[in-house]
């Protein structure tokens, strides 16, 4: 199992938009939250569990069928 990144940029619309990182539960599927980036390129920690808004990178790590599920689970809800 190869660990890989992935960034997610988020629709500026999008089910993330507003909501806590936290809520995501992203840990329970073997996903680490890299880093945060706000649309201004500020970089937020994720430990903080920052409020997401439409147009904010998440950068993920973990394997890569898990990211498929997270990049999903940010996206769609």
């Amino acid at each position: 199992h190869h660990e890989r990144l992935a960034s997610v940029t988020l629709p500026q619309a999008g089910v993330a938009a507003g909501r806590h990182l936290r809520t995501f539960a992203l840990h329970e599927l073997d996903v680490r939250v890299v880093s945060v980036r706000q649309a201004s390129g500020r970089g937020i920690a994720a430990d903080d569990d920052p409020v997401l808004a439409g147009g904010d990178t998440v950068v993920l790590c973990g394997p890569p069928e898990a990211l498929a599920l997270a990049e999903a689970r940010l996206l769609k809800g």
